[in-house]
């Protein structure tokens, strides 16, 4: 289990820019909790906006990734190498799947887990309600948990938000045909891997370049 807090969310794709210069991009997101959830990416998470195939420098201004950010580099650097594995190989996921999210709360909080995913478990093992919430509750940091889908509308009494992590850091490699699935919901996950501040800033200075030259 993962704080929240401590995460940052890095996404690598190929982009084809109107010269016919392949680039790199590289964004970097910082999750956010909202009333009922997870923020993973949006304008407002991003803390980033780069392109890896432009040489790195110091204070990474620009475009350019910063040196003085080693992990986030070789991180980035190892993402091009899947993505490009994945590319030749056709092995990767077809899907975008979020890690599960576990809401906590000081012990002794009063709680009642709800929703679809809570009720099919229930169902499906013929458990009384409160016997599969004591199932699946858990004490960890001096918190009660309970995944964040069940008790979403209880949130904002939750001290912490934890991701369900075996490891850091996590890489994934996903292919889609259809873009609208980069933006959407996963449960108490929410995400919009178009949105990004920093590349709304360098798209609108790309544009007034080009219409300069025009």
């Amino acid at each position: 289990m993962v704080p929240l807090r401590h995460l940052k969310l890095l996404t690598l794709y190929d982009e084809q820019r109107p010269c016919g210069r392949i680039a790199v991009r590289v964004a970097v997101y910082r999750p956010l909790r909202d009333p009922h959830g997870v923020v993973w990416s949006s304008a407002a998470a991003a803390c980033a906006y780069k392109d890896l195939s432009l040489r790195p420098a110091l204070g990474g201004r620009g475009l350019r990734m910063d040196l003085n950010r080693p992990d986030e580099l070789r991180l980035a650097l190892d993402l091009d190498r899947r993505l490009t594995m994945a590319a030749a190989t056709g092995r990767c996921s077809r899907r975008l799947h979020w890690p599960r999210l576990w809401a906590g709360f000081a012990l002794g909080t009063p709680l009642t887990a709800h929703g679809p995913e809570f009720e099919q478990l229930c169902e499906r093992f013929d458990l009384p309600a409160a016997t599969m919430q004591k199932k699946f509750l858990r004490t960890q940091r001096g918190l009660t948990l309970l995944p964040l889908d069940w008790v979403s509308d209880q949130l904002a009494q939750a001290s912490d938000v934890l991701v369900e992590l075996p490891q850091l850091p996590q890489r994934r490699v996903f292919r889609y045909d259809d873009p609208s699935c980069l933006t959407g919901f996963q449960g108490a996950s929410r995400y919009d891997l178009h949105a990004n501040r920093f590349r709304a800033r360098y798209e609108a200075a790309e544009l007034r370049r080009l219409v300069a030259a025009a």
